[in-house]
C-alpha cells in the first residue's frame, strides 16, 4: 500500500479506478489463501511425515531403513534420469539440424537436376529447329 500511495498523480490518472481496484483484491486474496490454506497445508504435512517417520522406527527399525534407503536410491535415479533426459533431447535436437540441413542440400540438388533437365531440353529444342546453343536468345533463356 505504501508503495501505491508513493505512485504520481499521472498513474491514478492514466489508469482506470477498477484496475487499480483490481490489483489490491488480487493481492489480498492471494495472501488471504496463503494464510487460510498454504501454510496450514504445510504443517499438516510435516506433522504427518514426522509421526509416519516415529511410527515407522518405533513399528520396524529394519523396514524403515530400507524404506529410507530406497527413497534415496529413487531420489538419485529420478536426478540421473532427469539430467541423461536432457542429454537425449540435445542430441535429438542436433539430430534434427543436421536431419533438415540434409534435406536442405538434397532440395538444393534437386533444383540444380531440374534446372540442368531445363537446359537441356531447350537445347534439344533448339538443335532441332537449326539453333545453336552459342545464339544470343539460347543464353537469354537459360
Amino acid at each position: 500500500f505504501s508503495k501505491m500511495e508513493s505512485l504520481p498523480i499521472k498513474y491514478f490518472d492514466t489508469h482506470a479506478h477498477g484496475d487499480i481496484m483490481s490489483v489490491y483484491t488480487n493481492d489480498v486474496d492471494t495472501l488471504r489463501q496463503l494464510l487460510s490454506q498454504s501454510i496450514p497445508q504445510v504443517i499438516n504435512s510435516v506433522i504427518t511425515m514426522a509421526a509416519t517417520f516415529v511410527t515407522m522406527i518405533v513399528l520396524n527399525p529394519a523396514l524403515t531403513v530400507i524404506s529410507i534407503l530406497t527413497a534415496i536410491i529413487m531420489a538419485i535415479s529420478i536426478v540421473y534420469l532427469q539430467s541423461r533426459n536432457l542429454e537425449v533431447q540435445q542430441e535429438i535436437t542436433n539430430l534434427n539440424s543436421q536431419i533438415s540441413d540434409v534435406q536442405t542440400e538434397y532440395n538444393n540438388a534437386k533444383q540444380e537436376v531440374n534446372e540442368l533437365t531445363s537446359r537441356d531440353r531447350i537445347q534439344k529444342i533448339a538443335g532441332q529447329e537449326g539453333l545453336s546453343s552459342q545464339q544470343n536468345n539460347i543464353k537469354q533463356v537459360e
